[in-house]
């Protein structure tokens, strides 16, 4: 690994390390201060990637525009819920777009990917259930709730099903194993985020569980661009 990258992934993981305790600290600007921070890095990683690696022209510039929306995702979820979450639902149409896209690329068939389709219809089909169970405490944001979550398990079970089928493509396994990862650590994520929420508020390990696989997951994503 070149000594830039592993550099950068230092930071990256100290800078993380230290969101583990500033967002669960009662000081907001220490915590906004660090998750833009680390959000940023994740962001400019993506960014050079790209410049350093494709042609301005490519289909992998979808990716990009998909960390650009996650990243307004995890600065307007500072002080806006709605909008934040807007931006990680167009963020992942993005890298459902792209993932299938990748899988071309890849040379992975479809005909080996489509199962990914009745994983998402099933993991979607028990938020459905289990949020139906919380209605008076979701009041009106069950439906856009349930849009947010159509998406996410959508790439994530194509991430999985990319990741399964890494040996069947063209290009090098680890690329195909980062990204398909990266994508199955963010419904992860959420899925801790969810257990946080309906489950223990104040929970700080489910809070650095959540933060840790999401964070962990776009840098699979970004890595991506340069394997």
């Amino acid at each position: 690994m070149p000594i830039a990258k592993i550099a950068f992934v230092a930071v990256y993981a100290a800078t993380l390390c230290s969101y583990f305790f500033t967002e669960t600290s009662k000081s907001f600007r220490a915590r906004a201060v660090n998750k833009i921070l680390l959000s940023t890095l994740f962001l400019s990683y993506a960014a050079v990637a790209f410049t350093l690696h494709y042609d301005a022209r490519s289909y992998h510039l979808v990716l990009l525009v998909a960390v650009l929306l996650a990243w307004l995702g995890d600065v307007f979820l500072l002080w806006d819920l709605n909008r934040g979450g807007d931006f990680f639902l167009c963020s992942n149409l993005c890298f459902l777009v792209y993932g299938l896209a990748f899988a071309g690329d890849a040379g992975i068939p479809f005909g080996a990917l489509w199962w990914f389709l009745p994983l998402a219809g099933a993991l979607w089909g028990s938020v459905f259930i289990i949020s139906g169970r919380y209605k008076a405490d979701l009041a009106g944001t069950r439906l856009p709730m349930l849009l947010y979550f159509a998406t996410v398990t959508l790439h994530a079970s194509l991430g999985l099903a990319l990741a399964v089928n890494a040996g069947r493509a063209t290009v090098p396994q680890a690329r195909v194993l980062c990204f398909g990862g990266g994508l199955v650590l963010f419904l992860v994520s959420d899925c801790f985020l969810v257990l946080r929420r309906f489950g223990k508020p104040e929970n700080k390990v489910l809070a650095r569980l959540t933060s840790g696989t999401y964070f962990v997951g776009l840098l699979g994503v970004v890595f991506s661009l340069s394997i």
